[in-house]
């Protein structure tokens, strides 16, 4: 009980250095056509994911000015710096092997058509110039956070305008709501597992159970969350989800277990004969319904796409560890609190 209740506060630890992480890719099929496609595409071309440079212009001439044209360029220049001149794209790209005088005329006739037709390069204002920058598809928004933070450092320092340069695209996008969100996720769980153990608490008019109940149920997610810390240190939305749900079906067997307890010492049983009681009434009951759901998750680890074994794989383990807490260490838990604080729950 106590060895339990110290390594779970260890574990929170973990638990809040765990990077949020999220790929598209892994949600394909692994033999789609689909993802063969991507990454046939990040092979040739540098990857299709798009993140846009919106450029402020010096003055309200467009792409007839030269100082327009020289921010385009230099921003061109400085993420040329960084990545592969053919991931880099902007009208100083097409232009940039012709002499002054055809690229001003190109930039006229360029400024001087309908902004529908240049909405592509030129806002529809005429007061923002575009730069692409070609990406990977398979970037996690770790990495994608990372890279994003790298450019927006290097247009600091390297220009003076550099802080009015917007970064936008929906891979910039992705990493900044998707990190918000899993963080989100992540501290709802905890919340989650707090309501979960003070419902009990409320229930039984007893927060001596809420108390008991606390460790065996929190400790099972801590314990899977350091697994997969260990697997990379990353977690998903799904995984979240799919923690919060396990734990969801969990928390149930501290419920049966406080339940029948709770009988048992009504019928005037002592502490360790009431306890001991309701272990053996609900163990075979709470050990065939966690094998009947973990056996049903079975079909989840053949499936073709990759998250769904994970999904299943952290079911069954939280599972099979929160049916052990529940069966071992909330008993002990309630011993050791009844032996602590002198008195009957």
């Amino acid at each position: 009980s106590v060895t339990t209740t110290l390594l779970s506060i260890g574990l929170l630890y973990i638990h809040s250095i765990l990077e949020p992480n999220y790929n598209i890719v892994d949600y394909l099929p692994a033999e789609s056509e689909t993802l063969k496609a991507e990454k046939l595409s990040n092979d040739i071309f540098g990857g299709r994911s798009l993140m846009f440079l919106s450029v402020p212009v010096a003055d309200n001439e467009a792409l007839k000015s030269k100082a327009n044209r020289d921010r385009l360029e230099k921003v061109t220049q400085v993420l040329q710096t960084k990545f592969d001149a053919n991931k880099v794209f902007s009208l100083h790209s097409l232009w940039e092997r012709y002499d002054e005088t055809a690229r001003e005329k190109v930039a006229t006739n360029l400024s001087d058509i309908s902004s529908e037709t240049s909405q592509g390069y030129l806002s529809k204002d005429k007061k923002r110039m575009l730069v692409t920058l070609r990406l990977s598809s398979d970037l996690t928004i770790v990495e994608m956070g990372e890279i994003t933070q790298e450019i927006r450092a290097l247009l600091d320092q390297e220009l003076e305008y550099g802080n009015d340069i917007i970064l936008t695209g929906f891979p910039v996008l992705l990493s900044i709501e998707f990190t918000k969100m899993i963080n989100e996720l992540t501290t709802s769980l905890l919340i989650a597992v707090f309501l979960g153990v003070v419902l009990i608490g409320v229930a039984t008019r007893s927060f001596f159970f809420a108390f008991a109940t606390a460790i065996p149920n929190l400790f099972p997610i801590l314990l899977i969350e350091f697994f997969i810390y260990l697997n990379g240190g990353n977690i998903n939305v799904t995984e979240v989800v799919a923690l919060t749900l396990a734990f969801g079906i969990a928390i149930d067997n501290a419920v049966h277990v406080i339940n029948v307890f709770y009988a048992e010492q009504k019928a005037g049983k002592d502490l360790r004969t009431a306890l001991q009681d309701a272990i053996l009434e609900v163990a075979p009951a709470l050990g065939a319904s966690t094998m009947i759901i973990c056996v049903s998750n079975l079909a989840i680890l053949t499936s073709i796409m990759p998250i769904l074994p994970i999904i299943g794989k952290l079911i069954i383990a939280i599972l099979v560890v929160a049916l052990f807490t529940n069966l071992v260490i909330l008993p002990a838990n309630i011993l050791t609190l009844r032996r602590v604080f002198g008195q009957k729950p």
